[in-house]
């Protein structure tokens, strides 16, 4: 493991996320079935928010902007939650975790990352509504990011790839998101 990645994962930890480790990017493969999900608007976010699609970007410039990372830190954030659509403590979570994630982009690039890529779990929840829905600019197009999901994926086949826990739990949220640099 690399020094930046050292750094990175002890940083992620202090700052209260869960579960931080170094991956093989080349796992993070875009798949027209995940993002699939996106078009048949599964969440309700497919062209009404920034960090969904169509607004990244097709599968293939996903693939090409993938391309230029070599490595990537992990990432899970669980919190104790009742799972509840409207749950607006899930939506806080959801929002801590994104947060946690720019702010350790920032701790990467200050510690040598030439650039980097975060992907927090699921969408842009930076804004209460999303200005896509009104054809706006975004609010904030340096802090949103794009979920794993959104760049089609498949989370959970990754999680049971590396042995990791890829099941819901009733009385808990686990957001799932990495870094790349």
């Amino acid at each position: 493991m690399d020094s930046i990645a050292d750094k990175g994962i002890e940083r992620a930890l202090a700052r209260g996320i869960s579960m931080a480790q170094p991956f093989d990017i080349k796992l993070l493969v875009p798949q027209a079935r995940v993002r699939g999900y996106c078009g048949d608007d599964k969440c309700g976010n497919y062209n009404r928010n920034y960090s969904c699609p169509p607004f990244v970007g097709t599968l293939e410039e996903i693939g090409e902007r993938l391309s230029k990372f070599q490595n990537g830190i992990l990432l899970q954030y669980a919190k104790p939650a009742v799972i509840e659509k409207g749950n607006r403590e899930l939506e806080k979570t959801k929002l801590d975790f994104h947060l946690k994630l720019l702010e350790l982009e920032d701790f990467l690039k200050a510690n040598g990352a030439a650039q980097v890529w975060g992907m927090p779990g699921g969408s842009c929840s930076l804004c209460r509504t999303c200005r896509a829905t009104e054809s706006k600019p975004c609010r904030h197009p340096e802090k949103v990011r794009n979920s794993m999901e959104a760049a089609g994926i498949d989370v959970l086949g990754l999680l049971a790839k590396l042995k990791l826990d890829n099941q819901f739990h009733p009385d808990r949220i686990t957001w799932t998101g990495c870094v790349l640099y």
